[in-house]
């Protein structure tokens, strides 16, 4: 079999032999031109794509196809192992040195490939088309981690109502007989001094002095003349 003789097969494709394979599709134009594992079919030639010029490329490739890429000068290759369309699982190894991969549909991975101990490139198993996988290769945008932001505590302040102003409305004086009806009268021994009281009292005792005075005086002066 060979490019040319009228039948699509081995490694050939669009990409390699339109003689036989036809004219690619819109998403087939996606494609690198790939070879198989054993190199035979298809004139088995290959492009490289440059991840500096072009950094994301979607592959369509069926299980044993590979394709090139350069990324940073070097040349690397991406090779389909295996596909499984019961699982919709992909293995695919990533080299110069190799790193297998298992990927689910719609998943990525990140890979190192030049082994400085950081990521490089992103492979991702976009979706099928038959027997084939569309591969998206890109190059590795570290994920940014969103700034945590500490919110200040709200505080919250309620206006207080002023309190109601008590006016004490003054006490009306209470006469004599008012606090003598009453019983808020106070105990004899509790009369103030120049009270009406007081007065009377000491009237009284006064009169009754005199009174005394006057009747030991004459009773006694009688006794004696």
């Amino acid at each position: 079999t060979f490019c040319g003789d009228g039948i699509c097969n081995g490694g050939e494709n669009c990409s390699v032999c339109s003689g036989d394979c036809g004219t690619c599709s819109s998403e087939e134009e996606e494609t690198t031109t790939t070879s198989t594992h054993s190199g035979g079919g298809g004139g088995g030639g290959y492009t490289t794509t440059d991840l500096s010029t072009t950094p994301s490329k979607t592959f369509k490739l069926s299980e044993g196809e590979y394709t090139r890429f350069r990324y940073q000068g070097i040349s690397h290759k991406l090779t389909i192992d295996d596909y499984n369309s019961v699982t919709e699982t992909v293995i695919i190894t990533v080299e110069s040195t190799p790193k297998t991969i298992t990927l689910l549909k719609g998943e990525t991975q990140h890979v190192d490939v030049d082994d400085d101990g950081t990521y490089d490139v992103s492979v991702t198993f976009s979706s099928t088309s038959g027997s084939n996988v569309n591969i998206l290769l890109e190059v590795y945008a570290e994920e940014e981690t969103p700034e945590e932001t500490i919110s200040e505590p709200i505080t919250i302040t309620t206006e207080e109502e002023p309190e109601e102003e008590v006016i004490e409305e003054p006490e009306e004086e209470k006469t004599f007989e008012d606090i003598i009806a009453s019983d808020e009268a106070p105990l004899p021994t509790e009369v103030e001094k120049g009270s009406p009281i007081a007065i009377i009292a000491g009237i009284i005792l006064l009169i009754l002095l005199i009174a005394g005075a006057a009747y030991y005086f004459l009773h006694y002066r009688h006794h004696y003349i």
